[in-house]
């Protein structure tokens, strides 16, 4: 089984990470899939900067386990305007790959939003769902705000992370 673990990635975080290793004791792969029109209208940074983002945090995972994959679907099935939706992303991937068996990896952050998904009942009927718990407090937010009072996040983030925040002079560093 594919666990799909979608989200803004705006930074991506140990929390994401905790995440992730979790559904690896029940997935065989984990698949991350930056958003590229949120659907719930966050503010985010350009994709291609948040998909590189996340392709260095999937090397610095990628390094204590296998399994994990950045995939840029939603940059292939966005229409240029509209929001994409889980159900999209789940449905164009089912599409693409029809022998593979999905999962949808809820974060705990939307664990309880989840029946404001667009399709969450169909989600439900054709996928399994892995909701993750509130382990580590650890949210993109947190790490936004402590990046502009020029406070260290080495402890929130993964060292390609950090390194490219720095690089490039995000979230007020």
């Amino acid at each position: 089984m594919i666990g799909i673990f979608g989200s803004a990635f705006n930074p991506p975080t140990r929390g994401h990470m905790d995440v992730i290793l979790r559904a690896l004791t029940k997935c065989d792969e984990v698949w991350l899939t930056p958003s590229i029109a949120h659907a719930f209208g966050k503010d985010m940074l350009p994709f291609e900067t948040r998909l590189a983002m996340t392709q260095g945090f999937a090397r610095d995972i990628g390094g204590t386990c296998k399994g994990i994959q950045v995939c840029d679907v939603e940059q292939e099935i966005w229409d240029g305007e509209n929001p994409v939706y889980t159900i999209d992303v789940l449905s164009a991937l089912q599409d693409r790959h029809p022998d593979k068996e999905f999962a949808f990896l809820c974060g705990p952050d939307n664990a309880s939003e989840f029946y404001r998904f667009k399709g969450a009942e169909e989600i439900i009927a054709r996928w399994t769902v892995l909701a993750a718990e509130d382990r580590t407090k650890i949210r993109s937010t947190l790490v936004r705000m402590t990046c502009a009072a020029r406070r260290n996040i080495h402890t929130m983030v993964t060292p390609n992370v950090e390194r490219f925040i720095i690089r490039e002079g995000l979230y007020g560093r």
